[in-house]
């Protein structure tokens, strides 16, 4: 019985590491196109949305596993002997989940600077382009303030 639980703490295991990948992909195709001049913002947006599904994924198996492995911890110690073998693998998995995750997590900070670049070069491009329309209706208004002064030296008579 218990070796069945301890085989699905590895399938858990397994399975996140793979959504780990999966982010990890996400995450660097983020950043190729937070590299780019202009950001595409709907490619951008799919890639958050899927990585949003993955992460309540992995949010769902952390939950799982946890209870599983609450339930099994006092078995586990004392069958440490017995099951040795699979306890080496569950420890040599969550050493490789951890490392993934770490790697996404390192990918994330560096996609969270070159965004925040993109919306800063955004603001100022539409500060810019507000005080060129600003200065543009102040000329307007302006001219239009002076009016129109018929020439004075011109003969009015016909």
């Amino acid at each position: 019985m218990l070796k069945q639980y301890l085989d699905m703490l590895s399938e858990s295991l397994k399975e996140k590491s793979g959504l780990l990948d999966s982010l990890l992909e996400a995450t660097k195709a983020q950043d190729q196109l937070l590299s780019a001049e202009e950001l595409d913002m709907e490619a951008f947006d799919q890639l958050v949305n899927a990585k949003d599904e993955d992460v309540n994924r992995l949010i769902r198996l952390d939950e799982g596993f946890e209870n599983l492995y609450q339930k099994l911890k006092e078995n586990l110690e004392a069958g440490k002997d017995q099951y040795k073998s699979q306890i080496k693998e569950l420890q040599e998995l969550i050493r490789e989940v951890t490392e993934k995750g770490l790697q996404v997590e390192a990918q994330e900070k560096r996609n969270k600077a070159r965004l925040e670049f993109h919306i800063k070069n955004e603001k100022n491009r539409i500060q810019r382009g507000r005080s060129t329309s600003r200065a543009a209706m102040n000329y307007y208004e302006s001219m239009n303030r002076l009016g129109v002064n018929t020439p004075q030296f011109m003969d009015n008579r016909k």
